[in-house]
């Protein structure tokens, strides 16, 4: 994927920026609720 103005780049790089943490939070808020999927969350965590 090749991106033409920079504009789209640091638009992309911000949406991923914000989106990861949003993504792992949500994650260990199902981890933490359900302990059965904790340990799965737990192994992903580490990569």
């Amino acid at each position: 994927m090749k991106y033409r103005n920079p504009k789209e780049m640091s638009l992309l790089v911000l949406f991923t920026a914000m989106f990861f943490p949003l993504l792992f939070g949500i994650m260990s808020l199902i981890g933490s609720r359900n302990p059965m999927l904790n340990k799965r969350y737990r192994r992903i965590r580490k990569f």
